[in-house]
């Protein structure tokens, strides 16, 4: 399953990526800052950009 994710790195918004990864989903997050980013997956897609920004969807 694909799925999308916002608040990946804060403290919910991991354990729930974590969750899910584990189970075998990919995951598409969009994030502010690819610094703060601690989780690493090959079923990890990571958007950089601000999620009032429509510009940050079209990569």
């Amino acid at each position: 399953m694909n799925i999308l994710l916002f608040g990946v790195t804060g403290r919910v918004g991991n354990a729930i990526t974590l969750k899910v990864l584990e189970k075998g989903h990919h995951v598409l997050a969009l994030i502010r800052n690819k610094n703060k980013l601690i989780i690493k997956n090959e079923n990890l897609s990571v958007v950089e950009g601000d999620i009032y920004d429509k510009n940050a969807w079209d990569s």
